[in-house]
């Protein structure tokens, strides 16, 4: 509503207090009561659970039950020590059958020779054959055995055991036995020789699990 004054000669208009300006301060009363909210923290992205590993690595050994004691070494020195079997210890997260059958593929894109193989739902066993070569590779050398080595054979044991939280325990052993000529021609006469493994099969199979299933999503 427009009101107007007479000053002298001069005609002066007025504005009356609009009707609108309640509503107005109500307005801005509220926007400024509004909690402020920087770009920083309205960016910032909110913090994800904790990523879950693929793979862990145990200590061979940690395959037995819990509270198991382990067999003391015989104070006997006189006795000959037995050389303890090399394996491999990897625990993927993924369920065992899923794991076998990748190992199984694997055996079979190397192209060994494979006989006497069993398999169950956590177990799989199988013999390859090696030449002398592969042999001194995958054992520990004997300085008492003079042996000129021509052929060698494999015992691979994998053996699966699923953990909580999704991850599966595989633990992969390996024992060999060679054959060959004895250099000692007085020595007893024998067809084979076992020799103790120096892990480096069982490692080999191990990695190509890791590999695979540390890129797998």
């Amino acid at each position: 509503m427009k009101k107007s004054l007479v000053q002298g000669n001069r005609i002066v208009s007025t504005l009356a207090i609009p009707r609108t300006l309640p509503l107005v301060l109500t307005v801005m009363w509220a926007i400024n009561s509004c909690p402020i909210v920087s770009a920083n923290s309205a960016a910032r992205p909110q913090s994800a659970g904790p990523t879950v590993s693929p793979v862990h690595y145990c200590k061979p050994g940690s395959d037995e039950p819990l509270g198991k004691k382990k067999s003391s070494s015989p104070k006997n020195k006189s006795r000959t020590p037995v050389s303890s079997v090399e394996s491999a210890c990897i625990e993927i997260h993924q369920p065992a059958l899923l794991i076998q059958e990748f190992l199984q593929r694997v055996v079979r894109d190397l192209r060994w020779a494979v006989t006497d193989e069993q398999a169950t739902e956590d177990f799989w066993s199988f013999c390859i054959a090696i030449d002398a070569k592969e042999l001194a590779a995958y054992t520990k050398p004997s300085p008492e055995q003079r042996i000129s080595w021509s052929t060698g054979k494999a015992s691979v044991n994998v053996r699966t055991s699923e953990l909580m939280d999704g991850y599966t325990r595989v633990v992969i052993t390996a024992q060999f036995e060679g054959y060959g000529k004895q250099e000692d021609s007085f020595a007893p006469k024998r067809e084979s020789w076992p020799l103790t493994s120096n892990g480096q099969l069982e490692v080999k199979l191990a990695n190509s699990v890791r590999e695979h299933f540390s890129t797998a999503r």
